[in-house]
């Protein structure tokens, strides 16, 4: 695992906590680690923790969609926590990463998004037959 990541397990959720700089150097294999991560079965979706990022380029917004993408099409979420203070806010903004890509400001917030999500998607499932 790289130094700018670390996974965590929390009631069906991956948190990815990301640090440091997020660029071109690093987006890549981040990602890698990242999916390798969700492969289980058991996971409603990720949050993508960017409180400890200080820098991130156009590889680390690729990797947000990127993601993002790849687990849409597994049926997943992926909530992405953008502090309120965050330094590169302005820029996910400009590219409108919030528009395309749930967010929050918290991993508190964004675990329990994906935990009503799952109810609410039950409970959909349970009135349709």
């Amino acid at each position: 695992m790289t130094e700018h990541l670390r996974i965590e397990r929390l009631d069906h959720v991956c948190v990815a906590h990301l640090t440091g700089d997020i660029d071109l150097a690093n987006a890549g294999s981040l990602e890698q680690e990242i999916l390798a991560a969700f492969e289980e079965g058991w996971m409603l979706g990720v949050v993508l923790d960017l409180s400890q990022v200080t820098f991130l380029d156009s590889a680390a917004i690729r990797l947000l969609f990127s993601l993002h993408t790849t687990l849409s099409g597994q049926g997943r979420s992926l909530v992405v926590v953008i502090p309120p203070d965050a330094p590169f806010r302005r820029v996910l903004e400009i590219t409108a990463v919030p528009t395309m890509v749930a967010t929050a400001p918290s991993v508190d917030e964004a675990v329990a998004m994906l935990q009503r999500d799952r109810k609410s998607t039950r409970l959909n499932s349970s009135h349709r037959t």
